[in-house]
């Protein structure tokens, strides 16, 4: 048997694309680099997947560390506001305390009031009319009206200002 000598172009096979012989390497090559193109684009995508995990990360704990910090404003506030209601109580308590009359202060205020109405008896009895005018001011004072010398400052003062436009 002689051997036959072989020429370049056997063994190769050259066709057209889309060639369905079977063993065709053309089609085998094509497929693997359509392959080739989707891993890389794969691993593009991967990559940007990590990269926007890494971002949502990063968000995540920045709200976790504001979210910490909200927590400690509220705790704060809160007690703030603990702090000012007990100090409104204390001086609710304070005010309710002093400002109800009690009789120790009632007693005095009627003593004094008797010595004022004893004296102005007795101004009256001695007649000197240099002190009527003062007898008419405690009688002023004594009904809680203001005195004869303040009414007359709050009519000039409401006369200045009535005239200025």
């Amino acid at each position: 048997m002689t051997k036959r000598k072989l020429t370049p172009y056997d063994g190769i096979h050259t066709c057209s694309k889309g060639c369905s012989k079977p063993g065709c390497t053309r089609t085998l090559r094509d497929t693997i680099e359509e392959q080739d193109k989707q891993i890389e684009a794969l691993k593009r995508d991967v990559l940007e997947k990590t990269a926007e995990m890494r971002n949502l990360k990063e968000v995540i704990a920045d709200l976790h560390n504001q979210a910490d910090d909200d927590l400690d404003s509220i705790e704060t506030e809160r007690n703030e506001n603990a702090r000012l209601k007990a100090e409104v109580e204390r001086i609710v308590a304070f005010g309710t305390h002093t400002i109800i009359p009690n009789k120790k202060l009632q007693a005095q205020v009627e003593r004094l009031t008797k010595a004022g109405d004893d004296m102005a008896v007795w101004i009256t009895i001695i007649g000197n009319s240099l002190t009527c005018w003062q007898i008419e001011e405690w009688l002023r004072a004594k009904k809680g009206l203001p005195s004869e010398k303040e009414q007359r400052e709050k009519q000039i003062k409401a006369a200045k200002d009535g005239k200025q436009p």
